[in-house]
């Protein structure tokens, strides 16, 4: 698929804030609203972020969004610390940066953006 292809060769950037836990796994702070007035008031509230919990593959894919590594090598390096625990690496990678930046969780940037 050539959607597949373009994906692939995109530098992920995050967009939002994380935590990491004890335990290595990322919760990703999502905020709760688009609209920026609706923003601060859920700051007042002290309820700005959505805590958005990774799993362990999860984890290990958005700590490696830091706009320098593309997509293709970010599966491979999923292919080698997963190894057969990890069918379907590519496929499962390329549906989660779907949703990352549907959710404008991340950006995906061309090389030459």
């Amino acid at each position: 698929m050539r959607d597949d292809a373009v994906i692939l060769s995109c530098l992920p950037q995050r967009l939002a804030e994380h935590e990491v836990g004890a335990d290595g796994r990322v919760v990703v702070l999502q905020p709760r609203f688009g609209w920026k007035p609706l923003q601060a008031l859920m700051v007042r509230w002290n309820r700005p972020h959505v805590r958005v919990k990774l799993d362990e593959v999860g984890s290990f894919t958005w700590l490696r969004c830091d706009g320098t590594a593309a997509v293709s090598e970010i599966v491979a390096a999923l292919e080698q610390h997963f190894g057969d625990r990890l069918p379907q690496a590519q496929s499962r990678t390329l549906m989660f940066f779907r949703s990352l930046a549907r959710s404008q969780l991340i950006a995906l940037r061309r090389r030459s953006d």
